[in-house]
Formats: structure tokens, sequence, C-alpha cells
């Protein structure tokens, strides 16, 4: 009987694999130091670029001053695991742009088993620009980021903001749209998704996939809610427009008759009256005969819509309105004329309007005035949407004017105004909005 001798078969499997299992290791260790050297290169053209963009951020400078300052980065030896005699570092300074670029060639170390493969390449290279973006105002924040026409303008609605940024969150292929005959004018125009329109319709044309802007007003406490408090309060002769209890979507209908009233016969047969600050429950009805102040402090709108009926005449400064509950709207009829500064100074300083966090979704908020030139500080709708319907410049006259909405749309012919007078005000910017800081970005 013969027993099989299987030891010169192992022998020879092991000369046979141990050698291409040697060199498949190989190759993986090759390849993983070809790819963090990559990593690590690409990695310190970010940080140069970055570094060197900065500097575009102050005042005064010059390009042999930001090539200074990318050598002496490039010296102090940050990435100390790549070999600075086998590197070469070119930077292009772009003073026109604000950008700058820079390019790296690494001379890697022979590979063991991958130098002798047709794909490897000795040479690792990476490039990286940064572009600085100076400090803007921030004036227009679309929050909603989903749904299209976050900002949307229609017929012949202009947007002037020249010396501040407006913002859109929404992700969507249409998320800011501007019909033919509208026209958007800012310093920047960013939305997260895509815009429709001409390019011819804005100025400039809307950078895309844009980061989102967080809510910058998220923060800001809602005010406290104090007394007196006020019923079903009509200010004038009984409303003929609108009853308490009025169905909300029946306010546009209401208010497309815009019959102008002259000039002639405005506020003459208007009656005078003072507000106080407090809680309106169920809202207030400013009817077309009154002629309104409010006295400064906080209103708090409960429960019902703030409603300025066609004719009518309201202002006041230092005041903030507070709008709780489904039904708190504001909505300022046609031949209203409409004056209000926010306060500058307590829980609303700074504040306008400002939307409770709980209210439903998409709720309208409206101005159909044609007379609604001051409108100074910030208007806060997180959840509603601001709709201008009028053939008027709105909030011109004011030093400033912020706007925070989950979407905003102007009909007609308005022309909505947004300065940034906010140094000649004594009315404060809230944090978050306003004057910003400057950034820089990496630009893929």
């Amino acid at each position: 009987m013969f027993v099989r001798n299987s030891d010169g078969s192992i022998a020879l499997a092991t000369a046979i694999f141990v050698p291409v299992l040697i060199a498949f290791v190989g190759i993986a260790v090759d390849t993983l130091r070809w790819v963090n050297q990559q990593y690590q290169l690409k990695a310190l053209t970010d940080h140069l670029a970055l570094r060197g963009a900065r500097e575009f951020l102050l005042s005064g400078v010059t390009e042999a001053q930001i090539q200074a300052v990318i050598q002496n980065s490039l010296a102090s030896g940050i990435f100390l695991k790549i070999d600075r005699e086998k590197l070469i570092v070119v930077a292009e300074v772009d003073m026109l742009d604000g950008s700058v670029t820079v390019d790296a060639d690494y001379e890697s170390p022979p590979a063991l088993f991958l130098s002798k493969l047709d794909v490897y390449e000795e040479i690792v290279e990476a490039s990286s620009t940064a572009v600085a973006h100076a400090g803007a105002n921030l004036c227009v924040v679309a929050l909603n980021e989903n749904g299209p026409d976050s900002i949307l303008l229609h017929n012949d609605a202009e947007l002037v903001a020249p010396d501040c940024a407006v913002y859109a969150n929404s992700i969507a292929r249409d998320g800011i749209s501007v019909n033919a005959k509208a026209f958007m004018q800012s310093n920047t125009i960013c939305v997260s998704g895509g815009y429709q329109g001409q390019a011819a319709s804005y100025d400039p044309v809307p950078l895309t996939d844009c980061a989102p802007t967080p809510d910058p007003l998220l923060d800001r406490p809602s005010p406290t809610l104090g007394s007196p408090i006020y019923r079903d309060t009509v200010i004038g002769a009984q409303s003929k427009e609108v009853a308490f209890g009025a169905r909300l979507d029946s306010l546009m209908e209401i208010g497309e008759d815009k019959g102008i009233i002259t000039e002639k016969d405005r506020f003459i047969n208007h009656t005078k009256y003072d507000l106080d600050p407090g809680v309106y429950e169920g809202g207030l009805i400013i009817a077309s005969d009154a002629d309104a102040t409010f006295r400064p402090g906080i209103y708090v709108i409960r429960g019902g819509p703030f409603y300025v009926e066609r004719g009518a005449r309201v202002q006041g400064e230092g005041v903030g309105f507070y709008l709780e509950g489904d039904d708190a709207v504001f909505f300022f009829g046609p031949d209203a004329e409409i004056d209000l500064t926010a306060p500058t100074a307590g829980e609303m300083a700074g504040m306008l309007f400002f939307e409770d966090r709980n209210a439903p979704l998409g709720r309208e908020h409206i101005i159909l005035s044609n007379d609604a030139q001051q409108l100074l500080g910030t208007i806060y709708l997180p959840q509603g949407k601001l709709v201008i319907d009028t053939t008027q410049p709105v909030a011109e006259a004011s030093d400033f004017t912020i706007i925070v909405a989950r979407d905003m749309e102007l009909r007609g012919m308005p022309k909505l105004v947004l300065n940034t007078g906010y140094a000649g005000s004594a009315v404060p910017v809230p944090d978050g909005v306003g004057p910003m800081g400057g950034n820089v970005l990496l630009r893929e």
C-alpha cells in the first residue's frame, strides 16, 4: 500500500502563491501611501489658498504681502509628513477677483511594486482656489428649504437692494423666480437650488448651489406677553369690510378693488386715535375713517388679524408687533398710509413684526398699500409668506428694512426698496442680519 507524499505539492504551492501574496500586500501598501500623499497634498493647497485669500479682508493688502503670508505658512512646517525638498508650490494671486490659487507638485518616493505598473505616476499633483468675500449686508432670507418660488417676482415687480445680500434656502430648481418684466437687484443673490428667469432680470445673476443660511433670528426670544388685554378691537367706525371671525382667505378678494382716493380727499374726515401697547385678543382693525397713532411699546396681536382698511392712516415710532395664534396676520389695504418704526430698546428692539414660530405654515401677510414707504426695522415671518401687491415703492423712506420670511412674493407693480442706512438710524439691527463679516471660501 502506497501513501502519497504531499510535501512537494505544498512546497510548490507555497513557492507560487507566497510571492503573489507579497506582491498584493506590497501593492496595497504602495497604493495606501500614494493616496495618503494625495490627501496630504490637497490639504496643504487648501490651507495655503485659504490662508492667502484671508488677507483680502484687510484693507490695502498687496499681492506681495499675500505671497509672503503663503510662503511663511508653508515654511511653518504644518504638514510635516511631506518632504519639503521634493515639494514645488506655486501661488497665483488675482487682485481683481479676490482669489488665490495654489498649485503643488510632489515627487513621491519610489514605490516597491506600483512603480513597475504603467498607471503609476511618480509626481503627485494638487490644486486649490480660495475666494474672499467682503463683508455683506444681509437683508433678505427666504427660509423655505424645499418649495419652489420661495422668492417670486410677478409682472413688473422690482426688488431693489443694491447694498445688501438676498438669500433663498430652497433647493428647488426654481427656488427664486423672476418673470420676464420683473427685476431683482442686489449686492449678492444666492440660492441653494436654482433660479428661473432671464439673466437680464437679475443684477447680478444669482449664485446657485449655495449653502443654506440658517434662520439668523432663531435664537431671538419671543417677547413676554403682557397686559392689558383688549378684545375684538375696531378703531374708527364699524368696519364695512371685515367682521371678526371672517375667513382670512377672503382678505385678498377684499383688496382687489384698488380704486384711488385722491390726495385732496385723504384723511379730511378721519378721526384721530391713540393706541396703547398690550394684547389685542381677537385681532385689531383700523377702520377706513381712522387716523391711528401707536404709542411706543409692544403690541401682541393674538388670534385675529392686524387689519388696516383702505384709506386708513397708521403711524407709530418705537413699536413692535408680535403676531400670535393661527389667524394673526397683518393686512394693509389699498390707499392706507403706513408709517411704522421698530423699538430702539427692549425685547423687540429692532423688530417691527415678529411672527409666532408655532404659527401655521404658509400664512400670507399682505401689503396692498401704495403709501407704505416707512417700514423701519426687521420683518420676521418664520412660518409665513410676505405678499406685496402695490403700484408704488414700499419701504423706500426707511433707513433700513430687513426681511426674514419663509417665502416672499411681489405681485403687480411694486418696487420694494431695502436700504442699508444702519449707522444713521437709532433703531438697532438684530444680531444675525444687517452688516455681516467677510468670509473666505474654497472654489471648486
